[in-house]
């Protein structure tokens, strides 16, 4: 059973998918938000998910905050192209622990993979959680 996670920003959205048993997120994808259902439908076909896991960002009081409002309007969209059931995992500091494991690599390398990182995180925080 695998799981996608999905770290939606505003130019890419970091991707990640889960291990057949669910334990372990591997970062697969960075797709552009200007071609993302696309991409996103090529990689529902090649994966297979049976969940959609959406990073959510909050504020540190867990508040909504503003990119909590783009994330829900692209899920809807993704909604629309898909079955797959979706839930929302709380993102918080899922870019910093990215940011944290890049650290030392050159900007360049780093903004190619740093999304990608992120959606392995928030993915690897919902398995953990689940896993309990």
């Amino acid at each position: 059973m695998r799981i996608l996670a999905l770290d939606v920003g505003d130019k890419r959205i970091g991707c990640a998918i889960s291990d057949e048993e669910g334990k372990i997120a591997l970062g697969i994808d960075t797709i552009e938000m200007e071609c993302a259902i696309e991409s996103l439908k090529e990689l529902l076909s090649k994966y297979n998910p049976s969940k959609i896991v959406f990073g959510l960002p909050l504020t540190m009081d867990g508040k909504s905050a503003h990119q909590a409002e783009k994330v829900l309007k692209f899920a809807s969209k993704v909604s629309e192209i898909t079955d797959i059931p979706t839930t929302f995992w709380d993102e918080r500091l899922s870019t910093k622990e990215a940011e944290r494991v890049l650290e030392g690599v050159k900007k360049e390398k780093r903004d190619r993979v740093i999304d990608m990182l992120s959606a392995q995180v928030i993915l690897q925080g919902f398995l953990g959680e689940r896993n309990v």
